[in-house]
């Protein structure tokens, strides 16, 4: 995934719509750093590694845009919470040769750094004046486009 790739989604989707919309492939490391969500937008969050996609969501507040999917929290949906709770199959998305490392590394208090540092983040932002249909639309368009192992919500 590249920011090429993410731009022909964004096409396809006004195209589809006629809505504006924006987006921002941030790669895994120091460019993976979640914007804030201004009170003019919403939109949808995509974390991947390379082509696989582990989780998409929609978001119009700032807790669950920025902060929420990289904290841990039994019985939540959250992609850290997914991520440790499925641990033996999430590593199988990785390098053999990686495995052991992310078993090492990966715990319910490091969760955060590690999806910074190993996973690629996409923003989509649209208007809040969009209806909350055209952000489900949006949702859904990236769910069927990206297939991610962890649902939506």
């Amino acid at each position: 995934m590249n920011q090429d790739r993410v731009d022909e989604l964004v096409n396809e989707y006004t195209r589809i719509t006629g809505i504006e919309c924006s987006a921002i492939f941030m790669q895994n490391g120091t460019n993976h750093i979640p914007s804030k969500l201004l009170d003019s937008e919403k939109g949808v969050y995509v974390f991947l590694s390379n082509e696989t996609t582990f989780k998409v969501g929609k978001s119009v507040t700032l807790p669950r845009w920025n902060s929420n999917h990289y904290k841990f929290s039994l019985g939540q949906n959250r992609l850290a919470t997914k991520i440790i709770e499925n641990i033996n199959d999430f590593i199988n998305y990785f390098p053999a040769n990686e495995r052991q490392n992310i078993l090492e590394q990966l715990t319910q208090e490091t969760t955060k750094e590690w999806i910074k540092a190993n996973l690629s983040r996409i923003e989509f932002k649209i208007s809040i004046n969009e209806s909350i249909g055209a952000l489900n639309l949006l949702e859904g368009f990236l769910q069927f486009k990206l297939n991610p192992i962890y649902e939506g919500g």
